[in-house]
């Protein structure tokens, strides 16, 4: 079950979020902050259209979008003093919140269940494909597969790629001026998955 959500206000002191992209990866998050391995039921990921430099201008960002009972996107949950959630929804601005009922969310460990989770979605007012005025940014993906690959390993990666939708929209390659704003420095070895991962689903990349 999911519910909209736009309230900030809350008789509890903190809440959990799921997080699907960049927030996998520890370094776009507070240093003091723990997450716990966790699985969305019924849902995919795919690129959409989501930042507007101007109508003509912009960028795809992940969102989820609802599938078949069997769908499953393997994230993480992370708990949040509530002081805090304007913040989050602010960096989340692209995306509405939305309300996640525990009957969807399964986490990897051993943990007590957070109950109902928030989960962000990209507005309904862009949830279309990209183009190349609208593409995915390179220094985007890296970040999100860097997360992928700390949490989950190399089988991490290969199951996003595939649980995710909108591999054919053009990628920018912006890896040496990122256009990301949480854009990370990746080794030499993470740069050569990345490189195969988006070879694997025969995405295809641009230069400015």
């Amino acid at each position: 079950m999911t519910t909209a959500d736009t309230a900030t206000g809350s008789g509890a002191e903190s809440f959990h979020y799921f997080g699907y992209g960049s927030l996998v990866n520890a370094a776009t998050r507070p240093q003091s902050q723990t997450v716990i391995p966790a699985r969305l039921h019924g849902f995919r990921r795919a690129w959409r259209v989501s930042s507007r430099r101007s109508l003509l201008s912009g960028n795809c960002s992940l969102t989820i979008i609802e599938a078949g009972p069997d769908a499953v996107v393997k994230g993480v949950v992370a708990r949040e003093e509530r002081a805090h959630l304007a913040t989050l929804d602010k960096r989340e601005r692209h995306y509405d919140r939305l309300t996640v009922g525990p009957d969807l969310v399964a986490l990897e460990a051993d943990h007590a269940h957070p109950g109902e989770t928030y989960v962000y979605r990209v507005k309904r007012r862009n949830d279309r494909y990209g183009s190349h005025r609208f593409p995915i940014l390179l220094s985007y993906v890296d970040c999100v597969l860097q997360g992928y690959h700390a949490v989950y390993g190399e089988a991490g990666v290969r199951d996003f790629m595939q649980s995710t939708d909108g591999w054919h929209v053009p990628i920018l390659d912006d890896r040496d001026a990122p256009r990301y704003p949480r854009a990370q420095t990746l080794t030499s070895q993470e740069r050569a998955l990345v490189d195969d991962a988006l070879a694997s689903v025969g995405a295809s990349r641009f230069t400015a």
